[in-house]
């Protein structure tokens, strides 16, 4: 719940900075324009014989009021543009963000490969997984086997799979001894979005070995 209220507070802050500058864009962009008229007003004035007073004093409420117009103008086609502005802004971060987790799941396949070929049995490592095994809930375990089978999973996976809450159990239980996770952090990259689970590569091969014995 804290999270999306989070969300919600940076998505309508980062609309309220699209409404403001797109509305003072707006409004001095029309700086050289209201000057030329405010020019060609005093001109007009003048060649009518309006007093020079009158004719400051005409130009001068013009070119204000004028301002206040374009700025209002500005401001509710800003209000209108900001929030379709700041949703494709997301989209294209969200779009980066799953390049990267598509990448980074890619990399933890092969060192998970990798390690596997190179660690054969390790006796002790897999005593310690075994007195480990014996201390977790059925979710955890599920969750094990589940990433050994699928290779990464993120938080909407497990929680389709009723295991939203084995991943930080597990950490807090057994810290990285047979998961670890990347945080997903898109834009700022101050509020975490998401996480992507997987077995730890350097113990894969020791817990398939506890869990599913060779002949």
């Amino acid at each position: 719940m804290g999270l999306i209220v989070e969300q919600d507070k940076r998505y309508y802050s980062e609309v309220l900075k699209e409404v403001r500058s797109r509305a003072l864009d707006f409004w001095k962009a029309q700086i050289g324009i209201g000057l030329l008229a405010g020019l060609v007003t005093v001109i007009y004035n003048v060649s009518t014989g309006v007093t020079t007073r009158d004719v400051l004093s005409r130009s001068v409420k013009g070119l204000l009021w004028g301002y206040a117009a374009a700025f209002g103008f500005g401001l509710i086609g800003a209000v209108l543009v900001a929030p379709l502005a700041v949703n494709r802004r997301r989209d294209d971060e969200l779009s980066q963000a799953q390049k990267s987790i598509e990448a980074l799941r890619q990399e933890l396949r092969e060192k998970e490969e990798a390690l596997g070929r190179q660690h054969p049995h390790d006796k002790q490592l897999e005593r310690k997984i075994q007195e480990n095994l014996a201390t977790l809930s059925p979710e955890e375990i599920r969750m094990i086997e589940y990433l050994l089978e699928v290779g990464q999973a993120d938080n909407s996976e497990l929680h389709q799979r009723g295991l939203r809450m084995a991943g930080p159990s597990l950490l807090e239980r057994t810290g990285r001894l047979f998961v670890t996770y990347t945080s997903i952090c898109p834009g700022n990259g101050l509020i975490e979005m998401d996480r992507i689970y997987s077995i730890n590569p350097q113990n894969a091969q020791a817990i398939k070995n506890v869990l599913y014995p060779p002949n």
